[in-house]
């Protein structure tokens, strides 16, 4: 998080955590990571629809992602976004901030499951990939989830356990 958004935050000025605007609809599995990949296509501009994709979702999240440009330029929107985006990709615990800060770290998230799940290592690299494959034959075969310690292996076993229960 950038200094003056961590300023404002311990100021009170900002909320420290900031809901995000999406339907309940858009809020697991697939759908939130189609919300997710959908902020950064509007913030960015660049088209990142996962190849399992909710269009409502997305669409939904291209809407969050434009009106980030709009927020009040007392901090470093692009900067906070980009930051939080990484610490999405490591599934880190440092997810809480500023809209920008929020959304960037869900769009990095969902970036990290959505490479799990379409196998893409040079996005999820390696071991959250073949995480995500055994949690999605755990939940596939009605396995109780035996997630991993740490992450961003968790979230990625978690991510294909919850979809191995939704298509069997």
């Amino acid at each position: 998080m950038r200094a003056a958004s961590l300023l404002l935050l311990v100021l009170g000025i900002l909320p420290s955590i900031q809901a995000q605007a999406y339907d309940p609809w858009c809020s697991r599995g697939y759908r939130v990571d189609s919300y997710g990949r959908g902020i950064e296509a509007g913030f960015r501009s660049i088209d990142v629809r996962p190849n399992l994709a909710d269009p409502f979702c997305y669409d939904l999240g291209i809407q969050r992602g434009k009106s980030l440009m709009t927020q009040p330029v007392i901090f470093d929107c692009e900067g906070d976004f980009d930051d939080a985006y990484q610490e999405g990709l490591k599934a880190s615990s440092l997810s809480a901030g500023t809209a920008c800060y929020n959304s960037g770290y869900l769009a990095g998230l969902s970036a990290l499951r959505v490479g799990a799940r379409e196998g893409r290592t040079d996005i999820a690299g390696q071991e959250c990939v073949e995480q995500y494959q055994r949690g999605k034959k755990d939940g596939t075969e009605s396995k109780i989830a035996e997630r991993p310690i740490g992450e961003p292996d968790a979230t990625c076993y978690l991510a294909g356990h919850f979809d191995g229960g939704l298509f069997r």
